[in-house]
Protein backbone atom coordinates (compact mmCIF):
# COMPACT_ATOMS: atom_id res chain seq x y z
CA UNK A 1 0.00 0.00 0.00
CA UNK A 2 1.33 3.21 -0.97
CA UNK A 3 2.75 4.93 2.03
CA UNK A 4 0.84 8.74 2.45
CA UNK A 5 2.69 10.13 5.70
CA UNK A 6 5.63 10.02 7.89
CA UNK A 7 5.74 11.10 11.04
CA UNK A 8 8.40 12.15 14.02
CA UNK A 9 6.79 12.56 17.51
CA UNK A 10 8.33 13.50 21.00
CA UNK A 11 9.39 10.59 23.10
CA UNK A 12 6.46 11.88 25.28
CA UNK A 13 3.83 12.03 22.96
CA UNK A 14 3.32 15.73 23.59
CA UNK A 15 3.77 16.84 19.79
CA UNK A 16 5.24 15.87 17.00
CA UNK A 17 5.21 16.69 13.19
CA UNK A 18 4.09 14.95 9.90
CA UNK A 19 4.44 15.02 6.28
CA UNK A 20 2.05 14.09 3.79
CA UNK A 21 2.41 13.99 0.14
CA UNK A 22 -0.28 12.22 -2.51
CA UNK A 23 2.46 9.96 -4.63
CA UNK A 24 6.19 9.77 -3.56
CA UNK A 25 7.25 7.05 -1.88
CA UNK A 26 10.77 7.07 0.08
CA UNK A 27 11.30 8.15 3.35
CA UNK A 28 14.27 7.87 5.60
CA UNK A 29 15.03 9.01 9.18
CA UNK A 30 18.65 9.77 9.50
CA UNK A 31 18.21 10.48 13.21
CA UNK A 32 15.90 11.65 15.56
CA UNK A 33 15.14 14.99 14.70
CA UNK A 34 15.00 14.67 10.84
CA UNK A 35 12.41 13.02 7.97
CA UNK A 36 13.58 13.20 4.51
CA UNK A 37 10.86 13.01 1.74
CA UNK A 38 12.77 11.82 -1.49
CA UNK A 39 11.44 13.47 -4.30
CA UNK A 40 13.45 11.93 -7.31
CA UNK A 41 14.95 8.66 -7.34
CA UNK A 42 17.46 7.24 -10.52
CA UNK A 43 19.10 3.85 -9.70
CA UNK A 44 22.68 3.08 -11.50
CA UNK A 45 22.25 0.44 -13.65
CA UNK A 46 24.44 -1.46 -16.53
CA UNK A 47 23.12 -3.15 -19.20
CA UNK A 48 20.28 -4.51 -18.56
CA UNK A 49 17.26 -2.10 -17.37
CA UNK A 50 19.42 1.09 -18.57
CA UNK A 51 16.12 2.88 -18.76
CA UNK A 52 15.85 2.89 -15.19
CA UNK A 53 18.60 5.56 -15.14
CA UNK A 54 16.19 8.38 -16.57
CA UNK A 55 12.68 6.49 -15.47
CA UNK A 56 12.53 9.83 -13.37
CA UNK A 57 13.98 12.66 -15.52
CA UNK A 58 10.73 15.13 -16.34
CA UNK A 59 8.00 17.29 -15.51
CA UNK A 60 6.97 16.39 -11.93
CA UNK A 61 3.95 17.36 -10.42
CA UNK A 62 3.08 16.59 -6.50
CA UNK A 63 1.68 18.03 -3.30
CA UNK A 64 3.29 18.00 0.07
CA UNK A 65 2.11 19.26 3.34
CA UNK A 66 3.61 19.75 6.61
CA UNK A 67 1.76 19.54 9.47
CA UNK A 68 2.26 20.33 13.33
CA UNK A 69 0.16 18.50 15.65
CA UNK A 70 -0.43 17.48 19.79
CA UNK A 71 0.01 14.24 21.21
CA UNK A 72 0.57 11.13 18.87
CA UNK A 73 -0.12 11.32 15.17
CA UNK A 74 -2.54 8.90 14.66
CA UNK A 75 -4.49 10.60 17.81
CA UNK A 76 -4.45 13.60 16.32
CA UNK A 77 -6.46 12.33 13.19
CA UNK A 78 -3.06 13.19 11.06
CA UNK A 79 -4.05 9.76 9.07
CA UNK A 80 -7.35 11.67 7.91
CA UNK A 81 -5.31 14.73 6.70
CA UNK A 82 -3.70 12.22 4.98
CA UNK A 83 -6.21 10.48 3.20
CA UNK A 84 -8.25 13.43 2.59
CA UNK A 85 -4.84 14.81 0.36
CA UNK A 86 -4.74 11.88 -1.52
CA UNK A 87 -8.29 11.82 -2.07
CA UNK A 88 -9.69 14.65 -2.72
CA UNK A 89 -13.14 15.55 -3.50
CA UNK A 90 -14.50 15.23 -6.75
CA UNK A 91 -17.57 17.84 -7.63
CA UNK A 92 -19.78 17.73 -10.58
CA UNK A 93 -22.31 20.04 -11.44
CA UNK A 94 -26.02 19.52 -12.66
CA UNK A 95 -28.78 21.53 -13.80
CA UNK A 96 -31.51 22.28 -11.85
CA UNK A 97 -34.12 19.26 -11.17
CA UNK A 98 -37.06 18.20 -9.47
CA UNK A 99 -36.12 15.02 -7.35
CA UNK A 100 -37.55 12.75 -4.75
CA UNK A 101 -34.12 12.81 -2.28
CA UNK A 102 -34.36 16.29 -1.16
CA UNK A 103 -31.31 18.40 -1.20
CA UNK A 104 -29.38 15.89 0.63
CA UNK A 105 -28.67 12.55 0.56
CA UNK A 106 -25.86 9.94 1.83
CA UNK A 107 -25.59 6.43 0.94
CA UNK A 108 -23.60 5.35 3.80
CA UNK A 109 -22.49 7.44 6.95
CA UNK A 110 -20.40 5.65 9.87
CA UNK A 111 -20.80 6.84 13.72
CA UNK A 112 -17.10 7.44 13.79
CA UNK A 113 -14.45 8.87 12.79
CA UNK A 114 -12.20 6.22 13.96
CA UNK A 115 -13.04 3.96 11.11
CA UNK A 116 -13.11 4.86 7.37
CA UNK A 117 -14.82 3.39 4.37
CA UNK A 118 -11.90 2.03 2.32
CA UNK A 119 -14.43 1.30 -0.74
CA UNK A 120 -18.01 0.42 -1.93
CA UNK A 121 -18.67 -1.35 -4.53
CA UNK A 122 -21.66 -3.97 -6.09
CA UNK A 123 -20.05 -7.71 -5.78
CA UNK A 124 -18.45 -9.54 -8.51
CA UNK A 125 -21.04 -12.41 -8.74
CA UNK A 126 -24.48 -11.00 -7.24
CA UNK A 127 -26.29 -8.06 -6.59
CA UNK A 128 -24.73 -7.26 -3.51
CA UNK A 129 -23.08 -3.96 -2.37
CA UNK A 130 -19.40 -4.60 -1.02
CA UNK A 131 -18.04 -2.67 1.93
CA UNK A 132 -14.79 -2.51 3.15
CA UNK A 133 -14.20 -0.76 6.47
CA UNK A 134 -10.38 0.33 7.83
CA UNK A 135 -9.84 1.18 11.74
CA UNK A 136 -7.49 4.10 11.80
CA UNK A 137 -6.24 5.04 14.95
CA UNK A 138 -4.40 2.02 16.33
CA UNK A 139 -6.69 1.22 19.27
CA UNK A 140 -10.07 -1.46 19.23
CA UNK A 141 -13.30 0.40 17.91
CA UNK A 142 -16.21 -1.05 19.93
CA UNK A 143 -19.75 -0.26 18.76
CA UNK A 144 -19.50 0.49 15.50
CA UNK A 145 -22.59 1.31 13.74
CA UNK A 146 -23.34 2.00 9.49
CA UNK A 147 -26.23 3.67 8.08
CA UNK A 148 -27.73 3.04 4.94
CA UNK A 149 -30.35 4.75 2.98
CA UNK A 150 -32.61 1.85 3.00
CA UNK A 151 -33.35 -1.27 5.34
CA UNK A 152 -30.52 -3.90 5.20
CA UNK A 153 -32.60 -7.43 3.77
CA UNK A 154 -29.73 -9.41 4.81
CA UNK A 155 -25.38 -8.63 5.21
CA UNK A 156 -22.63 -11.12 6.18
CA UNK A 157 -18.95 -10.82 6.82
CA UNK A 158 -17.16 -11.87 3.71
CA UNK A 159 -13.00 -12.01 2.67
CA UNK A 160 -11.19 -10.09 0.33
CA UNK A 161 -12.39 -12.55 -2.43
CA UNK A 162 -16.04 -11.82 -1.30
CA UNK A 163 -16.64 -14.92 0.55
CA UNK A 164 -18.49 -15.60 3.47
CA UNK A 165 -16.59 -15.97 6.84
CA UNK A 166 -18.83 -14.97 8.89
CA UNK A 167 -22.41 -13.42 10.51
CA UNK A 168 -23.36 -9.85 10.50
CA UNK A 169 -25.67 -7.58 12.95
CA UNK A 170 -28.14 -5.53 11.71
CA UNK A 171 -31.15 -3.49 12.79
CA UNK A 172 -33.51 -1.81 10.03
CA UNK A 173 -31.03 0.25 8.14
CA UNK A 174 -27.66 -0.21 10.10
CA UNK A 175 -24.89 -2.47 10.17
CA UNK A 176 -23.12 -2.74 13.79
CA UNK A 177 -19.95 -4.29 14.90
CA UNK A 178 -16.62 -4.11 16.56
CA UNK A 179 -12.65 -3.90 15.01
CA UNK A 180 -9.17 -3.75 16.88
CA UNK A 181 -6.61 -2.16 15.85
CA UNK A 182 -5.68 -1.48 12.52
CA UNK A 183 -8.20 -4.16 11.43
CA UNK A 184 -9.68 -4.20 8.09
CA UNK A 185 -13.61 -5.82 7.53
CA UNK A 186 -15.67 -6.23 4.66
CA UNK A 187 -19.40 -7.11 4.92
CA UNK A 188 -21.76 -8.08 1.50
CA UNK A 189 -25.05 -5.75 2.30
CA UNK A 190 -28.46 -6.60 0.47
CA UNK A 191 -31.03 -3.03 0.35
CA UNK A 192 -34.29 -3.43 0.41
CA UNK A 193 -35.34 -1.85 -3.49
CA UNK A 194 -36.47 1.76 -2.21
CA UNK A 195 -39.68 3.05 -3.87
CA UNK A 196 -38.35 6.39 -5.11
CA UNK A 197 -37.82 5.70 -8.71
CA UNK A 198 -35.76 7.71 -11.62
CA UNK A 199 -38.19 8.69 -14.70
CA UNK A 200 -37.43 6.24 -17.04
CA UNK A 201 -35.08 6.80 -20.60
CA UNK A 202 -36.27 6.39 -23.78
CA UNK A 203 -33.67 5.24 -26.55
CA UNK A 204 -34.27 4.28 -30.28
CA UNK A 205 -31.81 2.81 -32.48
CA UNK A 206 -31.36 4.31 -35.71
CA UNK A 207 -31.20 1.96 -38.83
CA UNK A 208 -27.60 2.86 -40.56
CA UNK A 209 -26.66 1.47 -44.36
CA UNK A 210 -23.87 -0.58 -43.28
CA UNK A 211 -21.12 -0.86 -45.95
CA UNK A 212 -18.06 -3.23 -44.39
CA UNK A 213 -17.17 -5.30 -41.28
CA UNK A 214 -14.46 -4.43 -38.90
CA UNK A 215 -15.54 -7.95 -36.30
CA UNK A 216 -14.35 -11.52 -36.76
CA UNK A 217 -14.38 -14.56 -35.10
CA UNK A 218 -11.96 -16.36 -33.41
CA UNK A 219 -12.36 -19.67 -35.13
CA UNK A 220 -10.54 -17.08 -38.51
CA UNK A 221 -12.90 -18.93 -40.62
CA UNK A 222 -12.00 -15.47 -43.49
CA UNK A 223 -10.21 -12.37 -42.49
CA UNK A 224 -11.51 -8.81 -42.43
CA UNK A 225 -9.12 -6.15 -43.14
CA UNK A 226 -10.73 -3.06 -40.79
CA UNK A 227 -7.27 -1.06 -40.99
CA UNK A 228 -6.20 -2.45 -44.06
CA UNK A 229 -3.79 -4.06 -42.53
CA UNK A 230 -5.34 -7.19 -41.78
CA UNK A 231 -6.14 -6.60 -38.84
CA UNK A 232 -9.82 -6.67 -37.05
CA UNK A 233 -11.97 -6.48 -33.80
CA UNK A 234 -12.42 -9.71 -31.96
CA UNK A 235 -16.21 -10.20 -32.57
CA UNK A 236 -16.29 -12.95 -29.35
CA UNK A 237 -15.50 -10.26 -26.71
CA UNK A 238 -18.61 -7.95 -28.49
CA UNK A 239 -21.73 -9.33 -28.55
CA UNK A 240 -25.11 -7.41 -29.57
CA UNK A 241 -24.86 -4.62 -27.61
CA UNK A 242 -22.43 -1.86 -26.11
CA UNK A 243 -23.58 -0.17 -23.58
CA UNK A 244 -21.68 2.96 -22.51
CA UNK A 245 -22.58 5.41 -19.03
CA UNK A 246 -26.51 3.43 -19.68
CA UNK A 247 -26.44 4.38 -23.29
CA UNK A 248 -27.11 1.36 -25.49
CA UNK A 249 -25.86 0.51 -29.01
CA UNK A 250 -27.02 -2.28 -31.19
CA UNK A 251 -24.35 -4.04 -32.48
CA UNK A 252 -24.60 -5.58 -35.97
CA UNK A 253 -24.01 -9.48 -36.55
CA UNK A 254 -20.09 -10.30 -37.95
CA UNK A 255 -20.95 -12.67 -40.60
CA UNK A 256 -22.91 -9.11 -42.01
CA UNK A 257 -21.99 -6.27 -42.95
CA UNK A 258 -21.74 -4.05 -39.62
CA UNK A 259 -19.96 -0.96 -39.72
CA UNK A 260 -20.52 2.23 -41.72
CA UNK A 261 -17.45 4.02 -43.34
CA UNK A 262 -17.92 7.74 -43.73
CA UNK A 263 -18.13 8.70 -47.66
CA UNK A 264 -20.51 11.69 -46.88
CA UNK A 265 -24.01 9.45 -46.03
CA UNK A 266 -26.45 11.20 -45.48
CA UNK A 267 -29.29 10.08 -42.37
CA UNK A 268 -32.73 11.12 -42.38
CA UNK A 269 -33.66 11.63 -39.02
CA UNK A 270 -36.56 10.68 -37.22
CA UNK A 271 -39.48 13.47 -36.92
CA UNK A 272 -39.38 13.06 -33.02
CA UNK A 273 -35.52 13.51 -33.13
CA UNK A 274 -35.11 17.51 -32.52
CA UNK A 275 -34.11 18.40 -28.92
CA UNK A 276 -32.67 14.87 -27.88
CA UNK A 277 -29.76 13.50 -27.92
CA UNK A 278 -27.66 11.61 -30.38
CA UNK A 279 -24.93 9.11 -29.50
CA UNK A 280 -22.86 7.94 -31.80
CA UNK A 281 -20.45 4.98 -31.50
CA UNK A 282 -17.57 5.43 -33.60
CA UNK A 283 -13.47 5.06 -34.23
CA UNK A 284 -11.36 5.66 -37.03
CA UNK A 285 -9.09 3.19 -38.80
CA UNK A 286 -5.86 4.65 -39.20
CA UNK A 287 -5.02 7.47 -36.43
CA UNK A 288 -6.90 10.02 -34.22
CA UNK A 289 -8.84 12.20 -36.37
CA UNK A 290 -10.73 15.15 -37.03
CA UNK A 291 -14.41 15.24 -38.07
CA UNK A 292 -17.11 17.37 -38.74
CA UNK A 293 -20.87 15.94 -38.66
CA UNK A 294 -23.58 18.22 -40.30
CA UNK A 295 -26.87 18.81 -38.67
CA UNK A 296 -29.13 20.95 -40.87
CA UNK A 297 -25.82 21.48 -42.77
CA UNK A 298 -24.57 23.11 -38.87
CA UNK A 299 -21.08 21.43 -38.56
CA UNK A 300 -20.08 19.74 -35.05
CA UNK A 301 -16.42 19.07 -34.56
CA UNK A 302 -15.14 15.85 -32.49
CA UNK A 303 -12.24 14.35 -32.24
CA UNK A 304 -12.22 10.57 -32.93
CA UNK A 305 -9.06 8.41 -31.95
CA UNK A 306 -7.54 5.70 -33.15
CA UNK A 307 -9.58 2.15 -32.60
CA UNK A 308 -5.78 0.59 -31.38
CA UNK A 309 -2.61 1.19 -29.57
CA UNK A 310 -2.64 3.13 -26.47
CA UNK A 311 -5.61 5.17 -24.48
CA UNK A 312 -2.66 6.93 -22.64
CA UNK A 313 0.63 6.59 -20.99
CA UNK A 314 2.70 8.32 -18.38
CA UNK A 315 5.65 10.34 -20.36
CA UNK A 316 8.96 9.26 -19.86
CA UNK A 317 11.50 12.55 -20.73
CA UNK A 318 13.64 10.96 -24.07
CA UNK A 319 11.04 7.60 -24.53
CA UNK A 320 7.58 8.38 -24.25
CA UNK A 321 4.89 11.39 -24.48
CA UNK A 322 2.79 11.58 -22.00
CA UNK A 323 -1.10 11.85 -22.89
CA UNK A 324 -4.85 10.67 -22.47
CA UNK A 325 -6.69 10.45 -25.70
CA UNK A 326 -9.38 13.42 -25.64
CA UNK A 327 -12.24 11.10 -26.32
CA UNK A 328 -15.63 9.40 -24.41
CA UNK A 329 -14.55 5.62 -23.87
CA UNK A 330 -17.80 3.07 -24.58
CA UNK A 331 -15.51 0.01 -25.60
CA UNK A 332 -12.27 -1.75 -24.68
CA UNK A 333 -11.31 -5.08 -26.13
CA UNK A 334 -8.27 -7.14 -24.79
CA UNK A 335 -6.93 -8.19 -28.14
CA UNK A 336 -7.22 -7.96 -31.49
CA UNK A 337 -7.35 -10.65 -34.55
CA UNK A 338 -4.48 -10.49 -36.96
CA UNK A 339 -4.82 -12.23 -40.25
CA UNK A 340 -2.56 -15.29 -38.08
CA UNK A 341 -4.36 -15.31 -34.99
CA UNK A 342 -5.04 -13.20 -31.70
CA UNK A 343 -2.69 -10.09 -31.33
CA UNK A 344 -2.26 -10.44 -27.08
CA UNK A 345 -2.59 -7.49 -25.47
CA UNK A 346 -3.40 -4.91 -28.41
CA UNK A 347 -6.36 -3.06 -27.56
CA UNK A 348 -9.23 -2.05 -29.59
CA UNK A 349 -11.39 0.71 -28.44
CA UNK A 350 -14.83 2.32 -29.60
CA UNK A 351 -15.50 5.87 -29.03
CA UNK A 352 -18.96 7.60 -28.13
CA UNK A 353 -19.76 10.87 -29.35
CA UNK A 354 -22.59 13.10 -28.36
CA UNK A 355 -25.27 15.95 -30.23
CA UNK A 356 -27.64 17.47 -28.47
CA UNK A 357 -29.98 18.26 -31.51
CA UNK A 358 -31.62 21.33 -32.48
CA UNK A 359 -35.68 21.22 -32.17
CA UNK A 360 -35.54 21.31 -36.13
CA UNK A 361 -33.09 18.77 -36.71
CA UNK A 362 -33.88 17.06 -39.85
CA UNK A 363 -30.95 15.49 -41.89
CA UNK A 364 -27.37 14.52 -40.89
CA UNK A 365 -24.16 14.26 -42.93
CA UNK A 366 -21.31 11.95 -41.95
CA UNK A 367 -17.60 13.15 -43.04
CA UNK A 368 -16.09 12.25 -46.32
CA UNK A 369 -13.39 9.94 -44.85
CA UNK A 370 -13.58 6.79 -44.41
CA UNK A 371 -11.31 5.88 -41.98
CA UNK A 372 -13.66 6.94 -39.53
CA UNK A 373 -15.30 4.16 -38.84
CA UNK A 374 -19.65 4.18 -37.45
CA UNK A 375 -20.52 0.67 -35.57
CA UNK A 376 -23.92 2.46 -34.12
CA UNK A 377 -26.47 5.56 -33.68
CA UNK A 378 -28.86 5.71 -30.18
CA UNK A 379 -30.94 8.16 -30.51
CA UNK A 380 -32.56 9.48 -26.51
CA UNK A 381 -34.18 11.76 -24.46
CA UNK A 382 -31.54 11.02 -21.70
CA UNK A 383 -32.15 13.83 -19.04
CA UNK A 384 -28.99 12.39 -16.74
CA UNK A 385 -26.21 13.31 -19.30
CA UNK A 386 -25.76 17.14 -17.78
CA UNK A 387 -23.50 15.97 -15.05
CA UNK A 388 -20.29 17.38 -15.18
CA UNK A 389 -16.90 17.56 -13.13
CA UNK A 390 -16.29 20.98 -12.20
CA UNK A 391 -12.58 19.91 -11.14
CA UNK A 392 -10.17 18.07 -13.39
CA UNK A 393 -10.22 14.45 -12.47
CA UNK A 394 -7.16 13.31 -14.80
CA UNK A 395 -3.45 14.23 -13.96
CA UNK A 396 -2.18 13.35 -17.54
CA UNK A 397 -2.88 16.02 -20.63
CA UNK A 398 -5.28 15.47 -23.12
CA UNK A 399 -3.99 14.89 -26.87
CA UNK A 400 -4.55 17.28 -29.19
CA UNK A 401 -4.51 16.41 -32.84
CA UNK A 402 -2.56 18.81 -34.97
Amino acid sequence: MRTTMADITAPDNSYGISILNDCKYGWDKPNDHTLRLTLLHAPTTKERYKYQEEQDFGHHTFTYSIVGHQNEALQAGISHLAESLNSQLAVFTTPKHKGALGKEYSFVKVNTPQVAVRSLKKAEDSDLYIIRFYEMQGKAAKQIEVTFPANIESAYEVNGIEEKIGNATIHSNKLSFDMTAYQPKTFAVRLQKSNVRAAPIQYTPLQLAFNNKAFTPDNFGYTVSFDKKGNSFAAELIGSEITSSNIPFKIGHYEEKHVLKCKGDTIRLPQDAGGKKLYILATSTDQDRKASILINEKPYDFEIPYYSGFYGQWGHTGVSEGYIRNASLAYVGSHRHAEKGNDTYIYTYMYKLCIELPKDARTLILPKDENIAIFAMTLSDNYIDKVNAANELRTLPKRTIK
